[in-house]
């Protein structure tokens, strides 16, 4: 298993661990890891917009997610939503 998949596979069993998360922040997770990290950069560019759109939620509860994996210590290991970042 190379780093970047070890480092998208630890990261997603850190959240699992967490039982504050709820089904938008553990699908937020699923989408992050499968469809959105590059794997040179281990970078993701969704904007919040397009991230609501994959998990059929409103922009506030993505960015709530966000801000979960953040308050628990386990962000995700670099997302972006601003290409300017």
């Amino acid at each position: 298993m190379n780093d970047f998949v070890k480092r998208r596979m630890d990261w997603l069993a850190a959240l699992a661990a967490d039982r504050g998360q709820g089904r938008v922040s553990l699908a937020l997770a699923v989408v992050l890891a499968a469809k959105y990290f590059n794997a040179k950069t281990g970078k993701a560019w969704p904007s919040v917009e397009r991230l609501a759109g994959d998990l059929n939620t409103d922009r506030r509860s993505v960015q709530r997610a966000l801000l979960l994996f953040i308050g628990i210590g386990v962000p995700p290991p670099a997302i972006f939503t601003n290409r300017s970042d």
